[in-house]
């Protein structure tokens, strides 16, 4: 079992890595965009908001009443209170007991948290209960069809290839894996119904991404994705995108 200096230091690195690049930036823009009713007047939660960079952006680009990060972690969220925005808060909290009230969300993010959690099935029912009926969850998870890790799981998981896997290529602590169709019948189990979708960036993102995606300037990679945003709203588009964005409403 990792011990609390190895949290520290992954909280440290993720307080100036992936949620604060300028592309995550743009992904909170492009999902708010998507559904941007969901964030008028309305209270958002993020749920594993990890150091606050996410809330952050959903208060400076949206235009919620209140916006609530909640994180296991109480080091991580030290880095995230020093974020000063109107109506932002913090919580620290398991996602699998959320301290708030039965259907007292409007909005609630989960992005690149699902993958992590040991007991999903858990969490979805306590989703489920804090969600206002017409409620809307915004969701990110990679795509296992598109990840190096991915592929070879399904190709090799069978015959216990994992262990050798694990040894090439990361699995970033992954527990659970979904394809586009996985999640979406995840989730209709639950009584919720597709809203929208919506894919965030083709494969360059997972293979060669320190050679291509990486070195290229944030203006350009705005003006990318700006060309293909059509596109992306297509639900064929998610088989080949590494990561997609969905939203969900719960209908009961």
């Amino acid at each position: 079992m990792y011990n609390r200096l190895f949290y520290e230091d992954l909280a440290k690195r993720w307080r100036y890595e992936y949620t604060d690049r300028f592309e995550y930036k743009l992904k909170i823009l492009e999902a708010i965009n998507l559904l941007p009713e969901a964030y008028d007047n309305t209270t958002v939660i993020d749920v594993g908001c990890a150091t606050g960079a996410v809330v952050s952006y959903f208060a400076e680009l949206g235009n919620p009443s209140v916006v609530l990060g909640i994180d296991i972690s109480s080091f991580a969220l030290t880095l995230a209170k020093t974020r000063r925005q109107r109506n932002l808060n913090f919580i620290c909290a398991s996602v699998e007991y959320l301290p708030l009230r039965n259907k007292s969300v409007d909005t609630l993010s989960a992005l690149n948290t699902l993958e992590h959690l040991s007991n999903l099935i858990k969490v979805l029912h306590e989703i489920k209960r804090v969600l206002k009926t017409g409620g809307v969850i915004l969701v990110l998870v990679p795509n296992e069809l598109t990840s190096s890790y991915g592929i070879l799981r399904k190709l090799f998981g069978k015959y216990r290839g994992v262990k050798w896997i694990k040894r090439v290529f990361p699995d970033h602590g992954h527990i659970n894996f979904f394809t586009p169709s996985s999640l979406i019948q995840t989730f209709q189990k639950f009584d919720f119904s597709l809203v929208k979708t919506y894919g965030d960036s083709f494969v360059w993102n997972e293979i060669p991404y320190r050679f291509f995606w990486d070195k290229i300037s944030p203006k350009f990679k705005y003006l990318i994705k700006k060309c293909l945003q059509r596109l992306m709203k297509y639900k064929t588009i998610l088989w080949f995108t590494d990561s997609n964005i969905f939203y969900f409403k719960k209908v009961t």
